[in-house]
């Protein structure tokens, strides 16, 4: 019996039920902070108002109580602790553009390192503004100008492959999910090939770890996840998650460096004096790593403005994860919207079949004015990442477009008070989608609303890029967005001009699943991971 009261398991109970205790006066005291703001009372003891709903896309819930209690409201997360939550554009622009006064909460951080490691998407503060410094040169507009070929040819891979598999040109059954995310993979490759798009490949070691990583994060996810990432003391405790996620982070991180290696030799093999290694040493390579690498191994740089190899590999790691994903479900999901509007896909034909040239600039993909509105669309609409939380890093004062009712005084506030470490989640589905702001069609896939004047209420986004959310604004906006458009643009210029797209007969009841980023996925089928099974034909 003695043995039982000191086992490490009882132990670690022990401390547990303390932490419960301790979290539970914290959450009185907090919530103490927000009674005078409206909101749901907690569905679930330990999921709060967060629990996932299988079958249900992100934010479907939250649409419910937006429509009931305004813009702005509290809310209850993992053990019914209080936040912070609004839609409000005014409210959302000022937390973003003081992106370093409010950083993520240490468990997001812990949860996102210990799949990227410490890359620009993780690091906060003073270091996260040198990695941006260094990076953000890789993705200006004369850079991804000179990427779009690069585009352009895997996406003419990606048809190669799609040809293989159209047998006798029939229209044949094809999961888009995993056939656009070969492409997208294989374009964020460091200028090395990586194979993704081999005839007969399938696949590649890194891009089977990369799928790896994000399936153990959805598939394990539980109220073991959520323990460990809001209290430290259950992290030594072993998790299928954690298991499957370092299996495969080793293989990421292996093959990371055996590509910086090969990169950091190519810069050594065209200098003549190791010494004397200039910012465009690389050999005219043209893709992320090399550029980043350029910035690291000059001499003609400051060592303040180097990555170490641990940062250089976190960036391989945070590009690959943030990049393929994010661009690859935007696809997914856009081919998803044009087959269910046919009209929408054939109107997108027509203006991307007037271009005579098969390769055209970034240029001329931007004057394709309703391509341009059917990406702004779907990232409007359909955001790869549905949210994100951060955390009052000292006392502040929110301003309000919209004012919120005092629930204490009766009084309407146009601004709401915040203390240090009270927690602001912001639904960037939410946001994109409210009716308050977008009026009565904004849940709809509707391009045309691009091509017209919005509502005066999306002014107050501000600085976000076409007035939403999807891209974040201030330091901590998507730094590689002008990169992530032309991709998209490419591919689906490449695409919809080659093929048709229809669902399936019977058509699967699809849902969009949150994993690291959004993905569509079968009622029923979720054991299958993420798929859009499509008709294609070629045109």
């Amino acid at each position: 019996m003695s043995y039982l009261l000191t086992s490490p398991a009882h132990i670690i109970l022990g401390a547990a039920l303390i932490l419960l205790v301790l979290f539970a006066l914290e959450i009185r005291a907090l919530y103490a902070k927000y009674d005078y703001l409206d909101g749901s009372p907690s569905s679930h003891w330990f999921f709060g108002n967060v629990r996932p709903y299988p079958g249900m896309e992100p934010g479907t819930v939250m649409r419910e109580s937006f429509k009931k209690y305004g813009l702005t409201f509290r809310d209850r997360g993992f053990l019914s602790f209080p936040f912070f939550l609004t839609t409000d554009p005014r409210a959302i622009s000022h937390v973003l553009n003081l992106g370093y006064r409010y950083p993520k909460p240490n468990f997001v951080i812990w949860i996102f390192q210990s799949i990227t490691g410490l890359g620009v998407l993780v690091a906060e503060g003073d270091q996260h503004r040198r990695q941006r410094r260094i990076v953000a040169p890789s993705f200006a507009l004369s850079q991804i100008r000179d990427l779009t070929p690069i585009f352009l040819q895997k996406s003419y891979e990606l048809c190669k492959i799609i040809d293989l598999e159209l047998v006798d040109n029939q229209v044949q059954e094809l999961d888009m999910v995993r056939l656009v995310a070969r492409c997208t993979f294989d374009v964020i490759g460091f200028g090395t090939e990586l194979g993704c798009l081999d005839p007969g490949a399938g696949s590649s070691e890194l891009a089977d770890a990369t799928r790896d990583i994000v399936e153990a994060q959805v598939e394990t996810a539980g109220v073991m996840a959520v323990l460990q990432a809001k209290f430290p003391i259950f992290r030594i405790l072993p998790t299928d998650r954690e298991r499957r996620t370092k299996i495969a982070r080793k293989v990421v991180q292996r093959l990371g460096k055996e590509i910086i290696a090969k990169k950091k030799a190519e810069v050594h093999s065209r200098s003549m004096d190791e010494k004397n290694i200039k910012k465009d040493d690389i050999g005219g390579g043209k893709d992320l790593l090399s550029l980043i690498i350029r910035a690291t191994l000059a001499d003609d740089v400051p060592e303040s403005q180097k990555l170490s190899d641990e940062e250089l590999l976190a960036q391989i790691v945070t590009f690959i994860l943030a990049g393929f994903e994010t661009s690859s479900t935007c696809i997914t999901l856009t081919l998803e919207a044009l087959c269910n509007d046919t009209d929408i896909q054939d109107k997108l034909r027509q203006e991307v079949s007037t271009l005579d040239d098969a390769n055209p600039s970034l240029d001329s993909l931007n004057d394709l004015t309703y391509l341009d509105a059917v990406v702004r669309e779907s990232l409007r609409r359909f955001p790869p990442g549905p949210g994100t939380l951060r955390e009052a890093g000292q006392d502040d004062v929110i301003p309000l477009s919209v004012p919120v009712k005092n629930i204490k005084t009766g009084e309407m506030m146009r601004e709401i008070p915040v203390k240090k470490g009270q927690q602001i989640f912001i639904p960037i589905i939410n946001m994109n989608t409210n009716e308050e702001i977008w009026g009565p069609d904004g849940s709809e896939f509707k391009p045309e609303r691009w091509l017209e004047a919005l509502p005066e209420s999306t002014n107050e986004a501000g600085s976000m890029w076409s007035h939403q959310a999807t891209f974040l604004s201030g330091p901590r906006s998507c730094i590689g967005y002008r990169f992530a458009l032309a991709e998209i643009k490419s591919i689906l210029f490449v695409l919809i001009r080659t093929y048709r797209f229809e669902h399936i007969s019977p058509k699967p009841n699809f849902y969009h699943r949150q994993a690291i980023t959004m993905k569509p996925a079968i009622v029923g089928r979720e054991e299958e991971g993420a798929m859009l099974p499509l008709k294609v034909a070629r045109v």
